[in-house]
C-alpha cells in the first residue's frame, strides 16, 4: 500500500510541475525560457522548505527577520514539492499519517487546478496569429 501511495504522490508532484510548465510555455515567447523557468521552479519547490527551516532554526546562518519573511513569502508562491516526497517512509517502513496524506493530496490537486485555470485564462486572452 505504501508503494502505491508513494507513486501517487510522485505523480502529484509531476502534475504540478507539468501544469507550471504549461503556464510558462503559454506566457513566454521562447521554448528555452519556458524550460528554464520550469526547471528553476522544480528546483526551488524541492529545496525551499529546507532553506526556510535552516533560516528559522538559525544554527548555521543568522538571518534577519526580513530575509525570513521574504523566504516564507517565496515558499507560499512556489509549490512545496518536497511535501510530496514520502519515499523515506517507504524505504524505512515508517507509518503514513493519513491526515498528512489527505491534506497534501488536496494541496496538490488545488495547486494543479489553479495553475491550469491560470493557463487557460492567459491562453484565452493570447493572440495566436
Amino acid at each position: 500500500m505504501s508503494l502505491v501511495v508513494t507513486v501517487c504522490f510522485r505523480f502529484f508532484s509531476l502534475l504540478i510541475v507539468l501544469s507550471i510548465s504549461f503556464l510558462f510555455t503559454i506566457v513566454s515567447s521562447s521554448v528555452y525560457l519556458a524550460m528554464l523557468f520550469s526547471f528553476c521552479t522544480y528546483f526551488i519547490g524541492n529545496s525551499i522548505e529546507t532553506i526556510v527551516k535552516i533560516l528559522v532554526k538559525g544554527d548555521f546562518v543568522q538571518a534577519s527577520t526580513t530575509h525570513i519573511v521574504m523566504m516564507k513569502g517565496i515558499a507560499w508562491l512556489f509549490p512545496n514539492l518536497s511535501a510530496f516526497d514520502i519515499k523515506a517512509n517507504l524505504a524505512y517502513g515508517l507509518p503514513l499519517d493519513w491526515m498528512y496524506l489527505m491534506w497534501t493530496g488536496l494541496y496538490g490537486c488545488a495547486y494543479t487546478l489553479i495553475m491550469i485555470l491560470l493557463t487557460l485564462l492567459v491562453f484565452t486572452r493570447k493572440d495566436i496569429c
